[in-house]
Parts: C-alpha cells; structure tokens; sequence
C-alpha cells in the first residue's frame, strides 16, 4: 500500500527557555483529513481571489492618481518657469499617453480577471454571472465615459495611442496657468471601425476637443460602482469562508501570541537526511480582514 504525506495543522510559538534566547516551536494541534485539507485549500482560493479583486481595483485607481498627479506637476511647473521646450513638451506629450495607456491596460485585467474568476468559483450559468454580465451591460449602456474607455483600449490596442492634445496657458492678468488636456474627436473617429456605430455617431457629436479630465471623473465613478459589484458577489462566500479559517483557534484554543500553519511531511523519512517538512501559510490574516471590513460595514 501507497504511503501518503502526512498533513497536519500546527501552532508556531515562540518559548523562553530559561535565560537563554527565545527559541521556535511547532506544536501539532492535529492531523488535517484529506476532506479537511481541501475545504482550507478551497478557502484559502476563495481569501486569494478576493483580494486579487481588491488590489487590482486598488491598482487602477492607483494609475488614475498617477495621470492625475503627473498634469498638475507640469502644470505647477510651467506655472514656476512660464516656458516648456519643445523637447519638454514631447516628453510630457509621452507621458501622458504612457499612463493613459497604463490606466486601460489595469482597467481591461480587472475586467478580465473578474469574469473568469467568477465563471470558475461559481460558473458560467450561474446567478452570480448573469448578475456581473447584467450590472456591465447596465453601466455600459448609462454612462458615457465608461463605454468611451472600454472601447479606446480597444484603440489603443489595434491603432496605437490615443490622440491627445495640450497646451499651457498663462498672461500676465491670469492667477496661476491654464491647462487644456484633450482628446481629439476627428483623429479618433478617422478609425471608425474600431468604435461602434451608436458610439461612433456619440463621438461625433462631442466637440473637437473635449476634457480628459472630465472624461476620466465620470469613468472612475462607473468603475468604482462596477469593482464594488464585484466584491459583493464574492463577498458572503469569502466570509464564509474567512469564519472558517478563523474557527480554527477558537476550536483548538490557540494562544494569541502563536501563528496557525499547515506542516506537510513527506511519505518516506530517509534518516541520513534528516526530517524535512513544508511549511504552508494558513490565511489567518486575511480571512481577519475580511471579518473587520464585514463589521465595520
């Protein structure tokens, strides 16, 4: 018969012996069955997925702030200098459609990574997707600056980079400089087929140039209510989840100041070499926070 690895779930503590330094210590709390095993495996996926979810939402936002942050440092520098070169304004104009593009590319993961994780931790026929694919559809079709983004990096993906236009602006009788960020309306609509017919038609009746700026506001209040969504669906599983985990050392009274792990040791013990085991992270942190953000809501 087959030996197996031996699984087991242990406590990391730290213990004084007597005047010497403090030294580690494992302790098994108990010896995990395969069923086990795979419901902490599964909730730990659950925990992992979640905070995928959070941190590439934190990651668009982070971009957005980027741009943001990068017109008004040049415009607080014009505003010091009141003079750009030539060379400075190509390195500005680079920059800005560098982090354009960072902020579609983020935006398009998010979009990507939410879709199919809720596809495989709840299915494609399931009420959680048609519930994600039906609050797309409904922000799709309200809002302006949503569906415009959605489909400029599709443009940037298969034209190149997004046509902007800027300038600065400052005279003696203005406080301050005068920034005007744009998108181009006729260079954009020069690659028609990229834009839907309905959309195509919306563009063209925008004015020549219109406000990134403004167009960037109204899109990350859509986003924002679309990455909510998503956290919402997933969220009553990942705190069933999260209370799981944390049962653990309630179960097992597990003392504050010990760390919860899982310790696998190998079928076969080869003595010259020593007991070697693997040590894997139980999620105890995180299913932490999951519980404090469910209070605190």
């Amino acid at each position: 018969m087959k030996k197996t690895k031996t699984i087991l779930l242990v406590k990391i503590g730290r213990n004084k012996q007597g005047e010497s330094e403090p030294s580690s210590s494992i302790t098994e709390i108990k010896r995990l069955t395969a069923t086990e095993l795979a419901e902490i495996t599964k909730d730990k996926s659950f925990l992992a997925d979640y905070f995928g979810t959070l941190k590439l939402g934190q990651s668009v936002r982070m971009n957005c702030h980027d741009f943001l942050e990068a017109v008004a440092n040049y415009g607080a520098s014009f505003c010091q200098d009141r003079a750009i070169s030539p060379e400075k304004m190509d390195e500005i104009g680079l920059n800005y459609s560098r982090l354009l593009l960072n902020i579609l590319s983020i935006f398009r993961s998010f979009l990507d990574h939410s879709g199919k994780s809720i596809s495989r931790f709840y299915g494609k026929k399931s009420q959680e997707r048609d519930r994600w694919k039906a609050h797309l559809s409904e922000i799709y079709d309200s809002v302006f600056a949503y569906r415009f983004l959605y489909k400029l990096r599709n443009y940037a993906q298969h034209v190149g980079v997004p046509p902007l236009k800027f300038s600065f602006t400052a005279s003696v009788e203005m406080e301050g400089v005068q920034l005007t960020l744009d998108f181009d309306r006729n260079k954009l609509l020069e690659e028609r087929h990229v834009w839907k017919s309905a959309l195509a038609d919306e563009l063209q009746r925008m004015k020549e140039s219109f406000p990134v700026i403004n167009i960037l506001d109204e899109w990350l209040e859509a986003f924002d209510n679309v990455c909510n969504c998503v956290l919402d669906i997933k969220r009553e599983r990942t705190l069933r989840a999260a209370k799981r985990i944390l049962h653990y050392r309630e179960l097992h009274k597990v003392e504050e100041y010990c760390k919860i792990g899982i310790a696998e040791f190998p079928a076969k013990v080869e003595p010259e070499k020593g007991l070697k085991l693997r040590m894997i992270d139980f999620p105890e942190v995180d299913a932490y926070m999951v519980v404090k953000q469910d209070g605190a809501a």
